[in-house]
């Protein structure tokens, strides 16, 4: 991303426009990478979420699925015992 920023000094010293042109650019500087940074920290929290969600799901679905093998074994067992 490159920002461009023009200043014209109409009057005033160089050493004037000089301060005025990095305390802009400063303040550009300062706003993009702490504005960047929290968009990789949120983007990294995203992503973390997502990941945590479906690694819930895929846990959910294996819980389910041994809780039906166990449903089923305990239903064979009672089909054999009423036998």
């Amino acid at each position: 991303m490159v920002i461009k920023l023009s200043i014209y000094a109409i009057h005033g010293t160089s050493t004037q426009y000089n301060n005025l042109g990095s305390t802009v650019n400063n303040g550009v500087s300062q706003v993009y990478s702490s504005t960047v940074r929290k968009g990789i920290n949120v983007g990294k929290m995203f992503i973390k979420i997502v990941i945590s969600s479906k690694l819930k799901k895929n846990l959910n679905d294996k819980i389910l699925d041994i809780k039906q093998k166990i449903l089923e074994v305990l239903n064979l067992k009672e089909i054999k015992n009423n036998d």
